[in-house]
């Protein structure tokens, strides 16, 4: 019995000190309304066939909450954002405009190609807000919080 007794106040010390190590190497994180989420997985592909439409490219946001993708092909695209779990499929703004990437505007006689005014589409996607910018043939993303969030990262 006091064997028994022994090992299970054993069992709580011990417990109870990696409970106390967790909490005070636990770090928080507030974020601010509009404050860039850095980390966030991004992957962008053409809608159509084949069906489901794979990944043409992909990355992770920046300290800035910044990613780009550079040399896409003209056509229409969906855009996947991973936030703590949670992915969110993008194939068009609040407001319904799809994400098109029209290539650079031709060009006159005898003059180079203008080029393109960059498109820009917001969503929002629960607690992430999510800016794309379309110019030529780049698309720019940009995730950031929508709200105040409390982020905790224990170690």
């Amino acid at each position: 019995m006091v064997t028994s007794r022994r090992r299970k106040l054993g069992a709580a010390i011990v417990g109870a000190a990696l409970v106390a190590a967790v909490a005070v190497d636990a770090q928080e994180q507030v974020r601010s309304p509009g404050d860039p989420i850095p980390g966030v997985s991004v992957k962008v592909g053409r809608k159509g066939p084949p069906f489901p439409p794979p990944a043409i490219a992909e990355g992770t946001t920046d300290a800035e909450g910044r990613v780009a993708f550079a040399d896409l092909p003209p056509g229409w695209y969906w855009v996947k954002i991973t936030v703590g779990g949670t992915t969110h499929t993008v194939t068009a703004d609040d407001a319904g405009k799809e994400i098109v990437l029209a290539g650079p505007p031709p060009a006159a006689a005898g003059r180079a190609a203008a080029p393109a005014a960059p498109v820009i589409y917001r969503t929002s996607l629960g607690p992430v807000t999510a800016t794309i910018e379309v110019e030529g043939g780049t698309l720019r993303v940009k995730a950031h919080d929508t709200a105040k969030s409390v982020i905790a990262n224990i170690r």
